[in-house]
């Protein structure tokens, strides 16, 4: 019984509950050293991260001040590469036109809608020195189908000579030797698509000097294009000669007068072609002679330009498109801004020995330009042709359909030149 009673004074006791308080005090103790944790933590991410930003600002100078001592970027246009001494240049441009067409007349009814008309990117640059040029364009018409239309080597000498070998555009009219950036409105006038020598291979040498200047272009013959030389017998000379008796010649073949980068200017241009022999690459072949005369005389001021041109063939080949015919257009284009311009522009043809009435057409049109040049344009423009297109070549505007009947044309295109 003694050892019975003593066991509970020799067992430990249990300690006493902690009290209420201090549970909150250690919760509110746990919960400080979390926050003091967390802001430990921020001060460091703060840390590194202005690191970082440091480091990236200091590689971003670095990068710009690389990039501006390079020779392939300094002093350059954004779109040309090129090296220290301009022994190698490389420029890319790229060209579109994107149209809203409607065409009515009698016999089609009336017929719209959307079209890629022109497509197109250069390539063009310098080789071994700044004195040996090439030039490289590619195009797509509206038929999705592309092609080249020039490619080229061109070597500059002093006295203001210059030759050209490869796939050329030979020079003859002034409506064709014109940027086409720099037409008036969507496109050249109709009649100017029978009189196009489109490209031909061949060799051309030029001279220019202070008010005169030419071309002169030995080829495979009157757009002949990539023809073949096995079976091809056939070759043109076609001769382009100017007069300017005073302004710039860049100026002079601008269409569009921009009033504050243009000056006064006056310019006369003549243009002859000859093309002989046959040609039994192409199915049905091309034998005959084929002649092309032409003259123009463009003049203009800050915020108006003028041109009128006449045009002249007399060729045993060309199928329906042979024969003698004669042409002429004639057109005035105003800026009263540099953002905005108005033209009108009037073309006839005839066939002197053909059957078929003489054509005439009119186009008024307004073009809008948001740089005031022609990087971006906007056009709206209507047309009227009068008379049988069926026995006309269409190149000049494909807004007009061939067709034996008067017709009438809505077009608006968005141009886009960078």
């Amino acid at each position: 019984m003694l050892l019975a009673a003593a066991l509970p004074a020799a067992m430990p006791t249990t300690p006493a509950a902690a009290s209420d308080s201090e549970v909150v005090l250690d919760a509110e103790i746990a919960t400080l050293r979390r926050e003091i944790a967390a802001f430990r933590n921020g001060i460091e991410r703060d840390r590194i991260d202005a690191d970082r930003r440091r480091e990236i600002a200091s590689l971003v100078d670095a990068t710009l001040e690389d990039a501006a001592s390079r020779t392939s970027f300094a002093n350059r246009p954004w779109n040309e590469i090129g090296s220290e001494d301009g022994a190698f240049t490389l420029r890319l441009n790229v060209y579109e036109q994107f149209d809203w067409v409607l065409n009515r007349n009698t016999i089609d009814d009336t017929q719209w809608g959307f079209a890629n008309f022109n497509t197109r990117i250069t390539f063009s640059g310098s080789v071994i020195d700044p004195s040996w040029q090439y030039a490289i364009r590619l195009t797509m018409g509206a038929d999705g189908t592309g092609d080249d239309e020039f490619a080229f080597i061109q070597k500059t000498f002093d006295g203001g000579w210059s030759v050209q070998a490869g796939l050329l555009t030979p020079m003859f009219s002034l409506e064709q030797a014109l940027a086409t950036t720099e037409v008036l409105g969507t496109s050249l006038s109709y009649v100017a698509g029978q009189f196009d020598p489109e490209n031909a291979n061949g060799a051309a040498v030029a001279w220019q000097g202070d008010d005169l200047r030419g071309w002169a272009t030995l080829c495979n013959g009157w757009s002949s294009g990539q023809t073949v030389w096995v079976g091809n017998q056939r070759t043109g000379v076609l001769a382009r000669g100017e007069w300017k008796p005073f302004g710039g010649w860049d100026d002079l073949y601008l269409f569009n007068p921009y009033p504050e980068t243009v000056s006064d200017g006056l310019l006369f241009g003549a243009g002859g072609s000859f093309t002989w022999g046959s040609n039994d690459a192409t199915t049905p072949g091309v034998d005959g002679d084929t002649t092309h005369l032409t003259a123009d005389v463009s003049w203009q001021r800050p915020g108006l330009g003028l041109m009128g041109c006449v045009y002249w063939q007399d060729a045993e080949a060309g199928g329906v498109l042979s024969g003698r015919r004669v042409a002429a257009v004639g057109q005035v284009a105003v800026m009263p801004t540099p953002e905005w311009s108005v033209y009108l522009r009037g073309e006839w043809g005839t066939v002197p020995d053909g059957s078929q009435p003489d054509l005439s057409g009119l186009t008024l049109g307004t073009s809008w330009f948001p740089n005031e040049d022609a990087s971006i344009k906007w056009t709206i423009e209507l047309l009227g042709m009068f008379g049988d297109t069926t026995g006309w070549r269409i190149d000049g505007d494909p807004a007009i359909l061939q067709v034996d009947a008067d017709q009438f044309a809505i077009r608006t295109q968005i141009q886009i030149s960078l």
